[in-house]
């Protein structure tokens, strides 16, 4: 693997498998080991002897091959020959002793002769091994004239690509044999392994498609084969060869009769001429991305200046590449360009300057981050390169036409560009939003400024390819004049569409982002304005200034200085003048208020104080008959009901059209402007629409985002934010449950915009942002949508919120008087939060208001859950499965904020496709929700009982935690590991504010107090208390820390802190505070318990004495933490130091048989002889006892901090922050041991060590362990070696391991696998 790092096609093998858990070892993270994994599993097969020796050949030396040639290549590109690896390649495929023709030999000659037999082969050789040995002698041609002239290269590369090529068809042939007639497991999977990738570098939506019938599978079925073959031939192109390579293919009629080469169509558009080589330009856009994903800079930029996938025009040995389109072609037709050029100064290579700059991380990107880089530069060939050279082709073929010379070939090329292979040869382009180009951009936008087509398709895209298609009718008429007027009037404009919206879209993200982020979001957002900006200099040069300098990639302000709004604006300036249409742009995710036609309103129906419309006289709005008076005008708020009453009506009658109308677009609902004159309706798709936007720093919202997103953000194939308004949609096409869509809206999007406006009235709170009754209109909006217009008190008739909680507290014997349980703790919280902020400047004069405000939302939330878990057992004792699913996804999310295991149990069960739950599944999946409630803030009285479900039992006080049972109530104590967990989440999506308010005010943790009040615990006590001086070894923290007493909160506070200067991204900083909560605060918090149990044990106040075995107690809770569980061992996914220890314990060999830390039974049955010296007032032998459990709890803080030194080989930034938090929580320790050690250390392990410096900062601290006092034989083994330096590693003889992939010398290659045979 390090042998061929930064090779293309060692790369891109490597970035298929790096995700797949197989591929994965200990020397290995990234995938690249696959060859040597499948042919260790390949070797170990019973079923075939020879499968092993099969695998070797066709994974590791057709690898090692191709890895001579690239050396071959690499020799050329400095200016020398090498005949020496090309011999090695050539004697490395065909073997000593081979027979021309025969396939009797041993290497990859042998075996491409046997797979030729398959196909039409008579006598002689396979034409692939002819044309593979010509193609040898042209490479050794080429290379003896490397020194001699630079442009020999280009050839050379081609030639090799060409090989390489060759080298697929018996791949490709053994793999159609064994699929078509012998139909063997083994073979056709291995045969998959080794081809599949190149796939995936070309057509990832083909690739998954492949994947997953080919290689996923336990078992291949053969009726899907003969659609597995189209597929498959339908990419031949993606591995170099076409139809006539592979052979006759009648022997395989059971899969196929035919194979055709290309596509008659591209996304709709029919061309004139074969354009397939300039349609796979898009193909190095794809490889270009992944070389840069996979750090392979070096690579990526070789593709960008020579290409990879379009030839040349009428030159036969070279390629097209992305560097050439992107230069000045002053001889062509190219009024796009020149726009360009005349912007930036002159400059005429001004995009392939920007994007090389990006590559070698140099100019304005020295600082950026691998992220905005590669952000950056696919960005800027889809919006700059793609968008110039596609609309140069169109005008160079006006341009020909009109000198008589026939143009549609040109046209046709321009179509291509502009479109790409990726899309396929549907009229709505691709549905798996793999494409690269302009067209992609379209499809991609239009899901933000809701203007796609049913299909999915951009309104936009559709009319783009009509425009392309009638100028190619009208070239072919020789009508030039037409097909020019429809590139100005018609295609440009289209295409600007999508780089305005492209760039206010990430003007949108952007403009959430902190000072300093690493988002790579920042560098799309670059690449995007500066694609449109030149147009906009032409109209009005002051916006095209503001959208500039707000767009820019910035490294310490604010990355949209002036706000997303301002960029609106100008583009609403500017527009008539660049010839596109504000309307076509559309509205942002649906909201009115985001457009850029100047009569948008900027009402967006949150938390803005309504002005009475005309004709009204009161200001207070009387709710569920005098339930609720407020004292501010939001009756257009609660008239929001009257559109589910609506729709749900028009469900019922069969009239889903009229009902999306009204969700769409609001009817009842009136948004006035500021003297009272109505502007529009709002509408409930508004209230999921543009929730990334006003939601995206709240804690609910993001807990949402995080239970339901996949690996790319997204939630049934939309982005996560939208996850409310994805499911309300897919409702409305249910036909089994007609008015499932009116239930979702009132569970999800109605739920979730109640919620923020609490979350938002907090906000403004602490910001002192509220004046006068802003506070108070804040509430009444939030009751208003909660209990909406018409509802009666106590009636499960309404329509909202309050109507559902009636419904269901109903059927689970919650009525209490006029109304249920639910419905009256809501209203009195919603009256107690009210009266908080309705005292003159009560949010500016009191700094506590917002505290006590925010417990009272987090109550408020809590029991809005109640409704919507009631709802959801209903359906599952009912086998309701659609109202199972539509439930689970509108209350299970919270649980992830509970237990990632919990979660994925219900989740996996519930809410993934398919509902994969038995009516026997029923009762343990209602008990994993009751577990879950105590997390929810609730009890088992709150959501009350059914018929038929599982007794509810509260968690009793002295609950076990991982084994460990407390003789106290510590249940409190240990729930700030849901702090941690949750402050994870908030940091993982950006939502500083919320993590910082988590960490600072708590939630989870509440003790009663002696008059009766509650006093929530909070992370940030534990990081600053000045009790922490009982233990012995704080002096020795504070003394490192430079005498800062809170060190490690000085840490928190400035990582959380978003204008904190910085260097590190959002992942870093994520796991550098959730790192030091768990390694330092928790840590030294649960040493001051077991020193404060102490102090009580030796005290002669008896109160204090009783007061020892809750204090100790409490240090094990803050150590094991509640998400471990009861049971002994614990759970996966514990943030405390029970569950480092676990995690460690893997990887350093050091577990015990049931899978727990060596470390955590110690510590376990420490924590147990302890309190029984508590219990006897036995106290000297607890200080022993103490100084144990601190040496014991350094073990895990050393394994991950030597883990992440020795098995980060590819340096991957992300994990610094985490590595510098855990180095510190033991440096103290090492300085009291080692101080050299300690400082080599400290100055090696920074925010971007290189592998020189965490080598020897690795070599530090294993000669430092022995010196601290840890038994070296519970820290363990780390790749085979101990981890104490003086310790020696077991020696393993008598093996010896021959791989294939490492050997050098090929002469004697077919003596060693006749061995292995």
């Amino acid at each position: 693997g390090v042998m061929m790092k930064n090779e293309p096609l060692y790369t891109i093998y490597s970035y298929a498998y790096k995700d797949e858990a197989i591929f994965k070892s200990s020397s290995y993270t990234d995938g690249a080991a696959y060859g040597d994994v499948v042919v260790e599993k390949a070797f170990n097969s019973k079923s075939d002897k020879n499968l092993g020796t099969t695998a070797a050949l066709v994974l590791n030396l057709w690898m090692f091959v191709v890895n001579r040639l690239q050396i071959v290549l690499k020799s050329c590109e400095m200016g020398k020959s090498n005949v020496f690896d090309i011999d090695v390649a050539l004697a490395s495929w065909i073997g000593t002793d081979q027979i021309e023709g025969s396939d009797d030999g041993f290497l990859l000659y042998s075996i491409a002769e046997q797979a030729g037999a398959h196909f039409g082969k008579t006598n002689g050789e396979v034409p692939v091994n002819t044309k593979i040995i010509d193609l040898f002698n042209d490479v050794k041609t080429l290379s003896r004239s490397c020194s001699l002239s630079t442009s020999v290269y280009p050839k050379l590369r081609m030639t090799i690509d060409k090989i390489i090529s060759q080298m697929n068809v018996p791949l490709i042939q053994n793999l159609l044999h064994y699929m078509n007639s012998q139909v063997d497991e083994n073979y056709i999977e291995l045969y998959a392994l080794s081809l599949l990738p190149q796939v995936a570098a070309c057509n990832p939506s083909v690739y998954s498609f492949l994947k997953e019938y080919l290689i996923d599978v336990d078992v291949h079925d053969t009726d899907t084969f003969p659609t597995v073959y189209s597929k498959l031939q339908s990419v031949f192109s993606c591995f170099g060869i076409s139809c006539d390579d592979i052979g006759d293919i009648s022997s395989i009629s059971s899969l196929s009769t035919s194979c055709r080469n290309g596509q008659d169509s591209i996304a709709g558009y029919v061309p004139s001429s074969d354009v397939r080589e300039f349609l796979y330009i898009d193909r190095d856009i794809v490889q270009i991305e992944i070389f840069m994903k996979m750090d392979a800079f070096e690579t990526a930029s070789d593709y960008f200046v020579h290409g990879h996938n379009v030839k040349e025009p009428f030159v036969y040995d070279e390629y097209l590449s992305l560097k050439e389109m992107s230069m000045d072609h002053p001889d062509i037709d190219q009024r796009p360009f020149d726009t360009f050029i005349m912007y930036n100064d002159g400059n005429r290579n001004f995009a392939s300057d920007w994007i090389m700059e990006a590559l070698s991380k140099s100019g304005p990107f020295q600082y950026a981050s691998k992220e905005q880089r590669i952000s950056f530069v696919v960005r800027a060939i889809q919006s700059i390169v793609v968008f110039t050279h596609g609309l140069r082709e169109l005008y160079g073929a006006v341009g020909k036409c009109k000198g008589g010379i026939d143009s549609s070939v040109r046209w046709d090329r321009g179509a291509a560009i502009l479109i790409g292979s990726n899309e396929g040869t549907e009229r709505s382009g691709s549905p798996t939003g793999h494409g690269k180009m302009m067209f992609a951009l379209g499809k991609e936008m239009c899901k933000h400024f809701s203007n796609c087509m049913v299909s999915g398709n951009s309104l936009n895209d559709q009319q783009l390819v009509d425009s392309l298609q009638k100028g190619l009718e009208f070239l072919e008429s020789k009508d030039c004049d037409k097909a020019l007027e429809l590139i100005e009037n018609g295609i440009r404009p289209e295409l600007l569409v999508s780089l305005v919206q492209a760039t206010l879209h990430f003007a949108m993200l952007n403009d959430l982002l902190s000072a300093e982020s690493m988002n790579g979001s920042l560098g799309a957002g670059f690449a995007f304005s500066q694609s449109i900006v030149p147009f906009v200099n032409l109209s009005d040069e002051t916006s095209a200034n503001l959208i500039g300098s707000n767009m820019n990639l910035q490294f310490i302000d604010d990355p949209v200085k002036d706000g997303a709004p301002a960029v609106f604006s100008a583009f609403a300036t500017a527009l008539v003048g660049i010839g596109v249409d504000c309307e076509d742009i559309g509205n942002y995710n649906g909201n009115l208020g985001l457009g850029v036609c100047s009569e948008n309103p900027a009402d967006t129906g949150s938390g803005t104080k309504t002005t009475l419309p005309d004709g009204t006289k009161s200001t207070s709005t009387s709710l569920a008959d005098g339930l609720y008076t407020t004292t501010t005008y939001v009756q257009n708020r609660a008239e929001i009901a009257l559109d589910v009453k609506d729709i749900e009506s028009l469900l019922k009658s069969d009239k889903a059209t009229l009902a999306m109308g009204i969700y769409e677009d609001g009817f009842h609902s009136a948004i006035y402007n500021e003297i009272g004159e109505k502007i529009g309706d709002r509408s409930l798709a508004d209230f999921s629409r543009s929730a990334p936007q006003i939601m995206a720093k709240e804690p609910t919202y993001n807990i949402f985002r995080y239970a339901l997103e996949d690996d790319n953000g997204l939630y049934l194939g939309r982005d996560v934010g939208l996850y409310a308004d994805t499911i309300v949609l897919g409702a409305f096409g249910n036909t089994n449950s007609r008015t499932l869509a009116s239930e979702a809206i009132v569970a999800l999007n109605l739920w979730m915009f109640v919620v923020h406006e609490l979350h938002q009235t907090v906000d403004k709170c602490k910001g002192k942002l509220l004046t006068d009754d802003d506070g108070v209109h804040s509430m009444d909006e939030a009751v208003a949508y909660y209990i909406g217009d018409g509802q009666q008190t106590g009636d499960s008739k309404g329509h909202s919120l309050y109507a559902l909680a009636e419904y269901m507290g109903e059927l689970f014997e919650q009525d209490e008087a006029d109304q249920t349980r639910v419905n009256r703790i809501i209203m009195k919280l919603f009256n107690q939060a009210k009266l908080e902020v309705s005292f003159a400047s009560a949010c500016i004069n009191n700094p506590s208001t917002h505290v006590r405000l925010r417990e009272i939302v987090n109550k408020i939330v809590s029991q809005m859950a109640v409704p919507l878990l009631q709802k959801l057992i209903y359906s599952l004792r009912k086998n309701d499965r659609d109202r199972v699913k539509l439930y689970a996804q509108s209350v299970v999310p919270l649980i992830a904020g509970c237990s990632d295991s919990t979660f994925s149990f219900l989740r996996d069960r519930l809410i993934l496709e398919g509902n994969i739950f038995n009516a026997i599944d029923v009762d343990d999946i209602i008990e994993k929700l009751q577990s879950a409630y105590s997390c929810l803030g609730l009890t088992c009285v709150d959501v009350g009982t059914y018929e038929g479900v599982p007794a509810c039992h509260d968690k009793p006080p002295q609950s076990s935690l991982a084994g460990y049972v407390p003789k106290s109530d510590i249940s409190e104590f240990s729930k700030l590991d849901l702090d941690l967990h949750q402050i994870y989440i908030f940091l993982k999506f950006g939502a500083f504010n919320a993590a910082e308010d988590l960490y600072t005010m708590g939630k989870h943790s509440t003790l009663k107090k002696l008059d009766g009040g509650e006093e929530i615990i909070t992370l940030r006590q534990l990081a600053t208390q000045s009790a922490r001086s009982i233990v012995p070894s704080f002096d020795m923290f504070e003394r490192y820390f430079d005498q800062d007493f809170d060190y490690s909160n000085s840490m928190v506070k400035r990582t959380l802190d978003p204008n904190e200067p910085t260097m590190v991204s959002l992942k870093e900083r994520t796991k550098l505070v959730v790192t030091t909560l768990q390694s330092m605060v928790v840590y030294m918090a649960a040493l001051q318990k077991i020193y404060d149990a102490i102090e009580d044990c030796e005290s002669t106040d008896s109160f204090r004495n009783a007061n020892a075995i809750e204090e100790w107690d409490r240090a094990a809770g803050l150590l094991i933490g509640s998400m471990e569980g009861a049971n002994e061992g614990g759970r996966q996914g514990g943030m405390m130091m029970y569950g480092l220890a676990k995690e460690q314990c893997k990887q350093f060999d050091v577990c015990t048989n049931s899978g727990d830390a060596k470390v955590n039974e110690r510590l376990i049955t420490l924590f147990y002889a302890g309190r029984s010296e508590l219990t006897a007032r036995n106290c000297p032998p607890l200080h022993k006892a103490a100084e144990k459990i601190e040496i014991l709890l350094q073990i895990p803080l050393i394994q991950s901090t030597l883990s992440l030194m020795i098995l980060n080989p590819s340096m991957n930034e992300d994990n610094f922050g985490e590595l510098y938090a855990f180095s510190r929580s033991i440096l103290p320790y090492v300085e009291e041991a080692d101080r050299d050690a300690s400082q080599i250390i400290a100055k090696n392990i920074d925010f971007r060590p290189t592998k020189g410096n965490l080598d020897a900062a690795m070599m530090a601290l294993k000669d430092a362990i022995p010196k601290m006092g840890v038994d070296c034989d519970l820290v363990g083994r780390l790749d085979g070696k101990s981890a104490c330096a003086k310790s020696t590693a077991t020696s393993h003889t008598g093996s010896f391991v021959l791989s294939l992939s490492t050997c050098t010398v090929l002469s004697f290659v077919g003596v060693i696998v006749t061995f292995l045979m």
